[in-house]
């Protein structure tokens, strides 16, 4: 296992707010990299949130805790199950309708608006 001294993306959050763009941008660009490569081995993460992001001792974020992972998760498949952490999950999931590696993305999406302005949306704005 590989030693994160820089913590997580939620006590950075939690510590500095909201994050300046090019600090939001290269972190995105960490998580495109990883979740990138995740998929390209067929790995879907399902729960992509700040607190399953850390950062190294070089600064960069990794991907963490994939005990809700779905290994074997192919380019075209689709999934039900209902997991992850609610702030962050993709629409289709709250709807209990099947998904796929785009939740992730959406996710994704969602931790760029928390870091950019130290919101978290809520499940009402789904419906809205």
């Amino acid at each position: 296992m590989e030693y994160l001294p820089g913590g997580d993306l939620f006590s950075l959050l939690a510590k500095h707010g909201e994050f300046e763009e090019s600090c939001a941008m290269f972190y995105t660009a960490c998580v495109v990299l990883g979740l990138e490569e995740l998929h390209r081995n067929n790995i879907l993460h399902r729960d992509l949130k700040p607190e399953n992001l850390m950062v190294d001792r070089d600064g960069y974020l990794k991907i963490v805790d994939y005990g809700l992972s779905k290994d074997a998760f192919g380019i075209g498949d689709r999934t039900r199950t209902m997991c992850g952490t609610s702030y962050y999950l993709a629409p289709e999931i709250v709807m209990r309708k099947s998904y796929d590696r785009a939740a992730d993305w959406w996710s994704l999406g969602v931790v760029i608006y928390v870091m950019l302005t130290y919101q978290v949306r809520t499940l009402s704005r789904l419906s809205a």
